[in-house]
């Protein structure tokens, strides 16, 4: 259900990771339905139950197409390759993936800014999404592509850039887990260095706000923490 919180942001909820999955994929449907054909997605483990959901109802997205809104470069098959996992495990959205490691990529992406294209996101505790980390301080300047090393890993990412992103006809951020309730206080205190908060205050500005896809226990967290910060 949709739910008015204190928060300053529309979020919707459910108890089940598979129904809120269900209500996502809705909203995508809607917008496909209307002429969006580009959908980006986010990788890692918390949105596996949205790709369950998604992998049942590929039949119903035949002429969309989808791509990873980041990837770490590693080969295919390295258990780290977001890429990887969805080849390995979900066939049917494979199929209708543009791949982070075709040489044109870049060529994709300024020719889909002509177009309608919706982001779905994932987020960190650290109020990161995609690669763009609060620890990077050219993230919230990258235009089309974002390229990140962090200190303790051995291979790049690659993401799309916050301008890119923030161009999204509709964002939609995935957030599951009673630790990711620590984004309330983020919101609350307003740092615009963190990515997650910087996009939810120029996203208003825009007249386009961010709706949250969220557990209950990231809600209730969300919840929490924003009544509780000074």
């Amino acid at each position: 259900m949709k739910i008015s919180a204190s928060l300053p942001i529309e979020i919707v909820s459910s108890s089940e990771s598979h129904q809120l999955a269900e209500k996502l994929i809705e909203t995508i449907l809607h917008h496909v339905r209307n002429g969006v054909k580009t959908i980006f997605i986010p990788g890692g483990q918390s949105i596996l139950p949205f790709y369950n959901s998604l992998e049942n109802r590929m039949k119903e997205f035949k002429e969309a197409q989808f791509c990873l809104t980041d990837e770490r470069m590693v080969p295919i098959l390295d258990p780290a390759s977001n890429e990887g996992q969805i080849q390995r495990s979900f066939p049917q959205l494979y199929a209708q993936l543009i791949s982070f490691h075709q040489a044109d990529f870049v060529d994709f992406l300024t020719a889909i800014q002509q177009h309608d294209f919706i982001n779905i996101l994932g987020c960190g505790s650290d109020g990161h999404f995609a690669s763009l980390f609060p620890t990077d301080e050219k993230a919230l300047q990258s235009d089309l592509c974002h390229s990140f090393r962090k200190f303790d890993e051995n291979f790049h990412r690659h993401s799309l850039g916050y301008k890119f992103i923030l161009q999204s006809k509709e964002i939609l951020i995935w957030i599951c887990g009673a630790e990711k309730g620590i984004l309330g206080r983020y919101i609350k205190e307003g740092n615009l260095s963190i990515p997650f908060v910087k996009l939810l205050h120029d996203r208003k500005n825009l007249n386009h706000p961010i709706t949250l896809y969220a557990d209950d226990s990231a809600r209730g967290g969300l919840e929490y923490q924003w009544s509780n910060a000074n």
